[in-house]
């Protein structure tokens, strides 16, 4: 017998004894995020944050990059991190997940937030998955327009009425 033999005879186990995920995204998930962000928020949220984009964004994803710096955050549209505060889902792939829920991006987001192996999860426990908004590319839109409005910020809003 070797020395990783009972490792890996662990890691069997917890597989086939594999809980329930800790956190289960699906639509109702999701719309929940979406709802409380959008009376909670406060004006601008995404101030020295990461945020993710899906792909299939409206318009130019560099507009939105852009409102994303104007509102002093840092965008992507690379991969979900550990780092990452806000995770944003094109108006396409939700109009997608609403029409499948075994959508490819729901599965990703199950994937990443619920792991499997205990070292694994040990590793990102105090990261920031536990504290991961998932958010639709119009609440995002809608919110960012409200604080346009509220402090009149016109070269964002600007940003915003291209996308439309």
């Amino acid at each position: 017998m070797d020395l990783f033999s009972d490792f890996f005879e662990n890691e069997r186990e917890l597989k086939k004894n594999k809980p329930d995920p800790e956190i289960k995204v699906d639509l109702e998930f999701i719309e929940n995020q979406i709802s409380s962000f959008l009376k909670n928020s406060k004006s601008n949220p995404f101030y020295d944050k990461n945020i993710c984009f899906t792909k299939g964004l409206k318009g130019n994803k560099y507009i939105e990059f852009q409102i994303i710096g104007n509102l002093g955050g840092w965008a992507n549209d690379e991969e979900l991190t550990i780092d990452t505060d806000y995770f944003i889902i094109s108006d396409k792939y939700m109009k997608e997940i609403k029409e499948n829920e075994n959508h490819p991006i729901i599965k990703m987001l199950n994937d990443k937030l619920n792991v499997d192996s205990a070292a694994e999860k040990k590793r990102i426990r105090n990261y920031k998955y536990n504290v991961l908004t998932i958010l639709s590319e119009d609440a995002f839109l809608k919110h960012v327009m409200k604080r346009c409005n509220m402090i009149n910020d016109n070269v964002t809003k600007d940003l915003i009425l291209k996308l439309n």
